[in-house]
């Protein structure tokens, strides 16, 4: 057995002690909290005793005079400086063979298409016919007419008698009415001013005027042709009536020549059938196709002369006076840039807007292209200019500063930029000579940070 009464001896030692124990460990952490409590209060009060340095240190430069370029900046579109519009002379042919595309380089007299020539040789051969039954005339002009003919010929001439009689009668009714319609119209202008009429209605009367004096020009010429038929048909008669005569002879001649003639004119519409180039030249627009019809008023093709190209730019007047034939260019464009020469100064400006126009000619190998958009920076001249380092200036879209230096401190100042260069930029507003302005570091600093000098221009 075990003995109870030394266990209930033991146990209220085995108490007491843990107590103790536990009594102890609370206190060493009450200790402990205050000891880094106060550790941690008395930190600050060490810190805020330290001098707080410079926020940046930069490296300055002064305001200063030099010499910038002046240049008038002008943007503007690609065209062709001399476009030709190439077509055919021929209308109602069919397209047969289409021979360069757009972007070719042709020559002077490339064959550029060719039309259908089946229709202008049938006519060709149509004519020719003509021509040798024409021969034919005059060798049978060279014999007596028959009385027959006589009486045709005869009956012809009173005809064309007639004809003139009746051009004559009606021009006198033309006139006629011609000098009644300026008497209304006349009229109708007097009592205008007075409200009785309408400013439409007087208009109506005197383009009436206008209408019937062409018909009386119209009428005039009527009889100078029928006075001709009349003069040919007289001359027929009596060479008829004469018998085979010289006239007869000169006459058939004629007509074989007329017919010579339209031969000659139809050889020269199928040497048209080839379209060819007038001139060397880049391709730059295609508008036709095969099985086309031809036109004389649409262009087949159209160039620009020895490929040149131009840009046209917008100038203002201001700067359009600066501006003289024969200054270099560079036209900036998608990232890239091209040179020329101003080659054409507009002579005038427009009125509403007060542009005028600089025509640069691009130099040959340039990647411009007609449509394409371009910037222009042309130099034409030189002036004195208050600048800054191009560094030293913040800021985009027009809304530019600087920090200029009061003795260690950064001031945020405003200003207005004109001409620049790769290293340094105008300052037309915001600074005076001399004025020290933060470079490098600049871009770190605030208005009114505390900055350190690494360097004093």
């Amino acid at each position: 057995m075990r003995d109870h009464s030394l266990e209930m001896q033991k146990t209220p030692t085995r108490t007491a002690a843990s107590w103790a124990f536990v009594i102890g460990f609370v206190l060493l952490a009450v200790f402990s909290l205050k000891v880094f409590s106060s550790f941690r209060n008395s930190k600050p009060k060490t810190t805020a005793s330290v001098t707080p340095g410079a926020v940046v240190t930069v490296s300055t430069a002064r305001a200063d005079y030099v010499s910038l370029p002046d240049t008038v900046i002008a943007t503007g579109s690609v065209a062709a400086v001399d476009p030709l519009e190439v077509g055919s002379e021929v209308n109602g042919l069919r397209v047969e063979q289409v021979l360069v595309e757009e972007g070719d380089r042709v020559g002077r007299g490339q064959t550029l298409a060719v039309l259908n020539r089946s229709l202008l040789e049938a006519q060709l051969r149509q004519a020719q016919a003509r021509y040798r039954a024409g021969q034919a005339q005059v060798s049978r002009a060279l014999q007596p007419n028959r009385p027959q003919e006589v009486s045709s010929l005869r009956a012809a001439y009173a005809q064309a008698l007639a004809n003139a009689t009746q051009e004559r009668s009606n021009l006198k009714q033309a006139q006629v009415t011609y000098r009644n319609l300026q008497l209304t119209a006349q009229r109708y202008q007097k009592v205008l001013g007075e409200g009785f009429v309408t400013i439409q209605e007087a208009g109506d009367r005197q383009t009436e005027v206008d209408r019937q004096n062409f018909l009386v020009s119209a009428a005039r010429q009527r009889i100078q042709s029928a006075d001709f038929a009349v003069e040919q048909a007289r001359q027929r008669l009596l060479l008829a009536q004469a018998g085979g005569r010289r006239e007869d002879v000169e006459i058939a001649q004629a007509s074989s020549q007329e017919m010579a003639g339209v031969i000659a004119q139809i050889e020269a519409q199928l040497a048209q059938t080839v379209i060819v180039a007038p001139d060397a030249g880049l391709v730059l627009k295609r508008n036709v196709h095969l099985g086309d019809i031809s036109s004389n008023t649409k262009p087949m093709f159209v160039l620009a002369r020895r490929g040149e190209l131009e840009l046209r730019a917008e100038v203002t007047q201001s700067d359009l006076i600066k501006l003289r034939e024969g200054v270099r260019a560079t036209v900036n464009y998608a990232g890239k840039k091209a040179s020329g020469k101003v080659w054409r100064i507009s002579p005038q400006v427009d009125g509403a807007t007060r542009l005028g126009y600089a025509r640069i000619l691009l130099d040959t190998g340039s990647a411009l292209r007609p449509g394409m958009f371009g910037e222009a920076r042309i130099e034409v001249g030189q002036h004195r200019a208050l600048t800054v380092p191009s560094e030293a200036l913040l800021g985009e879209g027009g809304d530019y500063f600087v920090f200029k230096l009061e003795g260690t401190k950064a001031v945020r100042q405003p200003v207005t930029t004109g001409v620049r260069n790769n290293q340094r930029v105008e300052i037309t507003q915001g600074l005076q000579p001399n004025d020290s302005v933060a470079v490098v570091g600049a871009r770190f600093l605030s208005d009114g940070d505390k900055v350190e000098v690494s360097d004093k221009s």
